[in-house]
């Protein structure tokens, strides 16, 4: 009897101490993602501000030359910013048209074809930040994924935020030449600090199930899919 209950009590020391083990894990993923979400919204509001003085800018100058006023010196500045001009979306939703237009440059300048449909109406019930996170991430993968490839006709994004019936359906793609390992549902990194990788896209699931959704992730034929889907309940 003394050797059961020995036994026992060394079992459940170690089924205690390992769940304490894993508590502290948990709080430690959790404040790396609030850190990484703070984050996320400082950028969002860094690249918003930028974005708004190129396009007060260039309207500026627009209404200027209408009016038979041209200031040689200010175009010369702008021509410095026509590559940004030329990237931006106007999807009907400012946080979304930001993230898409500094992904789509960023595509741009790497030689990827990054093709865009995008509602931006869908997403409007969102935090801007929120949607800044989830996208950001979702298309950031995409282009470590594609960017180092030597065919230029793997080089491409879609990306696709539309309305099915109530459902906000945000659907990334792109091809991927890694097999696909998932671990509680995350695709694992490829980085081999795995410690410290990897919270993008923990940080996009928790944002999809904030607002009562299911993410998904899917790879076939070397294709590799993205797909998000949110009620929509308003």
């Amino acid at each position: 009897y003394m050797l059961i209950i020995a036994s026992l009590f060394t079992v459940s020391t170690l089924v205690m101490g390992f769940m304490n083990i894993r508590k502290q894990q948990l709080e430690q993923e959790n404040t790396i993602l609030i850190e990484l979400m703070h984050k996320d919204k400082q950028r969002y509001e860094q690249a918003k501000l930028s974005n708004e003085k190129i396009q007060i800018k260039y309207h500026d100058i627009k209404q200027r030359e209408h009016q038979g006023i041209v200031d040689y010196e200010e175009l010369s500045e702008i021509e410095g910013d026509k590559e940004i001009l030329n990237s931006t979306y106007f999807t009907g939703n400012p946080a979304l048209d930001v993230v898409l237009s500094e992904k789509a440059l960023l595509c741009g300048r790497l030689g990827i074809r990054f093709i865009c449909t995008a509602d931006g109406s869908v997403i409007e019930f969102m935090k801007p930040y929120h949607i800044y996170s989830l996208i950001g991430n979702a298309l950031q993968n995409c282009i470590e994924s594609v960017r180092e490839q030597d065919d230029d006709v793997q080089k491409e994004i879609i990306v696709e935020i539309v309305r099915r019936n109530n459902m906000c359906v945000i659907k990334t793609t792109n091809y991927s030449c890694d097999a696909l390992v998932l671990k509680d549902g995350i695709p694992q990194t490829k980085k081999t600090d795995i410690e410290n990788h990897g919270f993008g896209t923990k940080s996009m699931r928790n944002v999809v199930h904030k607002y009562g959704g299911q993410i998904s992730f899917i790879s076939e034929n070397n294709i590799f899919t993205m797909l998000a889907a949110i009620p929509l309940l308003r």
